[in-house]
């Protein structure tokens, strides 16, 4: 979970900067991938992770989508692969 609070304050500066750079627009912000993070965590922290990233464009990977949260997945653009 560190790791994962480090990164969204990684693509937090890197926004905050991006609109120093004269060939990047200042509306656009980087992607956070999360490749099966759910499975790592307990539900309190699946949770924690949900409230977070709404702030951030966020591509989540999952083998169990019961991991996530039905309110949640209203929310969410879903691409299942068979």
């Amino acid at each position: 979970l560190a790791i994962l609070w480090l990164k969204l304050r990684e693509l937090e500066f890197i926004a905050q900067h991006q609109a120093l750079l004269i060939t990047s627009k200042a509306d656009e912000r980087p992607i956070l991938l999360l490749d099966d993070i759910f499975s790592e965590l307990d539900q309190k922290h699946r949770k924690l992770v949900l409230e977070v990233i709404p702030k951030q464009q966020t591509i989540i990977t999952t083998t169990d989508l019961h991991l996530v949260e039905k309110d949640f997945q209203k929310k969410m653009e879903m691409i299942k692969l068979e």
